[in-house]
């Protein structure tokens, strides 16, 4: 199936200024302080999941809840973004993967960063991505530190689909050298270019 081309994202059209991904910083954004943390996310220990191919890239398939602010979503898909699509005060990462959750009509995606370095050797991500494994435990891409980043915005795939609730964690998940060349041959830089804030308010939430 051919995919999208990202070398022509300057042509995509959203119906909205609120456009993602964007730009963040833990100086510029209304800093939120919490006594514990808003989200609670779980995954079952070990499950089978499984791909599609589609326009917008390769989406996979696995069960997962997410409780955020009294409201329960379900995971419809995820996905990865070979180098990061947000930033924090001007920092790109490796990579980043997004969970699409669904609450009745409500839309949010989760976007978790993903660093390589040198000294990390487990590969769980390229056995994943690759399918070399059928088993998948979706903990492996969770830090251990939950504060984050919320903004409204779009969907970073055409059509670009208006008023998704973005919540951003703000820690990088460390993966390996391998886990990063996976990523990239399967999916080459399929990034989207930051978009302007238009005066949106973003939040970042710390218990720190």
């Amino acid at each position: 199936m051919r995919h999208i081309n990202y070398e022509k994202q300057d042509d995509w059209y959203a119906d909205t200024d609120w456009q993602s991904p964007i730009a963040l910083s833990k100086v510029d954004n209304v800093i939120q302080k919490l006594s514990k943390s808003q989200i609670s996310l779980t995954f079952p220990t070990e499950q089978a999941f499984a791909f599609e191919e589609w326009e917008i890239g390769r989406q996979y398939f696995a069960d997962g809840k997410l409780l955020y602010k009294d409201k329960t979503y379900n995971l419809v898909r995820f996905h990865f973004h070979d180098g990061s699509e947000h930033c924090i005060d001007s920092e790109f990462f490796s990579a980043e993967v997004h969970f699409v959750f669904r609450c009745e009509e409500d839309t949010l995606v989760f976007a978790i960063f993903l660093e390589a370095t040198s000294k990390f050797q487990k590969h769980d991500i390229s056995d994943v991505i690759c399918k070399n494994t059928k088993i998948l435990n979706l903990g492996i891409f969770l830090p251990k530190n939950f504060d984050y980043f919320e903004y409204v915005g779009t969907l970073t795939t055409p059509p670009l689909m208006r008023d998704i609730q973005t919540v951003v964690l703000s820690t990088p998940v460390v993966i390996s050298n391998q886990d990063k060349q996976a990523i990239h041959q399967l999916f080459p830089n399929n990034h989207r270019q930051t978009q302007s804030l238009n005066k949106r308010p973003v939040y970042f939430y710390s218990t720190e």
